[in-house]
């Protein structure tokens, strides 16, 4: 998944986070489109990423790497049992050249395991739903089986290291077994999907 260049810093005794502006090149502004005005929601509505993926292979000047882009960051959002995916959290650059999706940005575990998702995919909001949603509407996106099958593997590679990775930056124990459901949840839904696969 592609996000903004990053850096944790030490600040007396907390923790800050940096991140580039992605909406920034050389001090100028570059456009900016949420996906929310991208397909002419409003907010409170419920929306689909299907509605996303249709405006996305219009508007992009890349359409098949936006769109395996967002199949790969719709994968990780449910891996992380990421519940704030609403699309004012998704939306399009336009640098020199033409619309691009964003950089990926607040994506953001939520240790409540039941929770439905705020953009449902073919009208799926639970894991494994979403899972079979993306890996049978897998043309929708661009992407052929193997690709499925790679950027499964993938974000299910880059999301078994999340305990190491936490206990490198010092998060306390009782956090890491706070969100130890939801991750293993979003394992164990990656590996149901990898095996519909086979």
């Amino acid at each position: 998944v592609v996000v903004p260049r990053r850096q944790l810093v030490s600040i007396g005794e907390r923790s800050v986070l940096l991140l580039d502006r992605f909406d920034r090149q050389a001090e100028q502004r570059v456009g900016y489109l949420s996906a929310l005005s991208l397909v002419q929601g409003q907010d409170g509505q419920s929306r689909d990423y299907l509605e996303v993926a249709e405006a996305l292979a219009v508007w992009s000047v890349r359409p098949a790497d936006d769109l395996r882009q967002l199949w790969r960051r719709i994968a990780f959002n449910v891996a992380i049992n990421n519940t704030d995916d609403h699309l004012r959290n998704l939306g399009l650059l336009r640098p020199a050249g033409g619309w691009r999706l964003a950089p990926a940005f607040d994506l953001t575990p939520n240790p409540e395991t039941g929770r439905s998702r705020a953009t449902a995919l073919a009208g799926a909001d639970q894991p494994a739903d979403t899972l079979q949603a993306l890996v049978d509407g897998r043309s929708d996106f661009m992407m052929s089986a193997g690709a499925v099958r790679e950027a499964l593997t993938q974000v299910r590679d880059a999301v078994s290291g999340w305990a190491r990775i936490a206990a490198g930056y010092q998060i306390h124990s009782r956090e890491v077994e706070r969100f130890r459901p939801t991750f293993t949840a979003g394992e164990e839904a990656l590996d149901v999907a990898l095996s519909s696969l086979s």
